[in-house]
């Protein structure tokens, strides 16, 4: 076990031993913790207000072609991540806005490397519906 534990791991273990010393509740902030991924810069994405957009994350994963995993915390708060399968080096994750008046939102994946990806999201208001 060792070294190679997980991302999920290693921040569950901190976590315990942080809450036991100063009673903090961490379990909110895995991607606080955990160290950018060199592996994949911040993505960008924009939706339109109750659309949702696919993120390609092929290029994320690393040598090794694990495929993306997470979302990790802290979630979304504006809408659901979805991340697809990992299918001969093409993985895709989709961001659905709920359909509030948010205009941004953030969500964390983790590369094969432990690293966490950050996904910047714009909202933006949805076109009218022509009649």
């Amino acid at each position: 076990m060792g070294i190679f534990l997980g991302l999920r791991t290693r921040f569950w273990l901190r976590s315990v031993l942080l809450v036991g010393i100063a009673g903090v509740n961490v379990f909110a902030t895995a991607a606080v913790l955990a160290k950018p991924s060199v592996l994949c810069p911040t993505l960008k994405a924009t939706v339109a207000n109750t659309g949702s957009v696919a993120i390609d994350v092929s290029h994320c994963d690393g040598p090794f072609d694990g495929g993306m995993s997470g979302p990790i915390s802290p979630l979304a708060k504006q809408g659901l991540v979805t991340i697809g399968k990992n299918s001969r080096n093409v993985q895709r994750v989709t961001y659905k806005h709920k359909g509030n008046s948010a205009t941004g939102d953030v969500f964390y994946l983790e590369d094969n490397d432990n690293g966490v990806v950050t996904v910047n999201i714009t909202i933006t208001k949805a076109k009218p519906k022509k009649s």
